[in-house]
């Protein structure tokens, strides 16, 4: 199954940017930063494979999801378990901050198109705040993939979040990939809201993830 990766963070108005997409025939635009740089993280030359999800039933209850579809619950479901897994608080789903995520994850597919900018011009906050939500601080994680017709909702969620079982760190999951893991496991972020759409015959993918994190003020 082929997947591609997007992640933003943000806090007030300033923007870490970075996208990859696993397409040979496409040119992938270079991270962008209005922050000091700052040394990447080093690997461990043998890194170590990650750690299961828990059961659920190991899991802070995680089923009041609002107004989430199976899909979203599912990928909801995937990331409070893995943010359980790593000792931090399980979210709170939030139907404002959800509706503003489907709402990005359809404009993707209606306009084919693979970025945090809205075709608006707006940003990962702003979308946030049309929907009437307060925030302080705001990230998003984008994900996509293909194959409905074979893998299971949940299989879809863990495969978006950890990759292949034989590529440990898989760099094309979200714990693969430092921003989108960063954004995952944020200790501060207390909302999230998932929004998911499925493409077209002119898509590129079969299905768009879209989640966004916030942390109130």
């Amino acid at each position: 199954m082929r997947i591609s990766l997007c992640f933003m963070f943000v806090i007030a108005l300033i923007a870490l940017v970075g996208c990859g997409r696993d397409d040979d025939d496409v040119s992938l635009p270079a991270p962008v930063s209005t922050l000091p740089p700052t040394t990447p993280p080093t690997q461990p030359e043998t890194p170590e494979p990650e750690t299961p999800a828990p059961s659920p039933e190991d899991v802070v209850p995680l089923v009041n999801a609002g107004n989430a579809t199976d899909i979203e619950r599912a990928f909801f479901y995937a990331v409070n378990a893995t943010r359980v897994a790593h000792g931090l608080n399980a979210l709170i789903w939030h139907d404002d901050v959800a509706t503003a995520a489907r709402a990005h994850s359809q404009e993707l597919v209606d306009y084919d198109r693979w970025t945090h900018e809205g075709v608006d011009g707006s940003g990962v906050a702003d979308r946030i705040r049309r929907e009437g939500v307060q925030i302080n601080a705001a990230g998003e994680n984008l994900g996509a993939g293909e194959r409905l017709d074979v893998f299971s909702y949940m299989d879809m969620a863990w495969f978006i979040i950890y990759g292949r079982a034989d590529v440990p760190n898989d760099p094309n999951s979200w714990m693969g990939s430092p921003g989108h893991r960063a954004n995952m496991l944020n200790p501060d972020w207390t909302h999230t809201g998932l929004g998911v759409a499925v493409g077209n015959d002119n898509s590129r993918f079969d299905l768009y993830i879209t989640q966004k994190f916030i942390h109130y003020p």
